[in-house]
């Protein structure tokens, strides 16, 4: 997700939104189907979420909601 200086925090909430979004499309998320990581960036980049970091989809979706912009 791009979190750089020229993206307002409106469209880093529809970033976000977007990521959520696309995991809440599988079925079969978790440790023995779908895992999604998130990466931001800016001037680096940085792991947010690693693939296997969360086995439900909630919790996946509950950590996207709380990354937070900092470009």
């Amino acid at each position: 997700m791009d979190e750089s200086g020229s993206i307002n925090s409106e469209d880093f909430g529809r970033e976000k939104n977007f990521v959520a979004a696309l995991a809440d499309g599988f079925s079969n998320f978790g440790p023995n189907g779908v895992q999604m990581a998130v990466i931001t960036f800016a001037t680096y980049a940085h792991l947010d979420i690693k693939l296997s970091q969360h086995s439900t989809k909630s919790s996946f979706m509950a950590a996207v909601k709380k990354i937070e912009q900092s470009g």
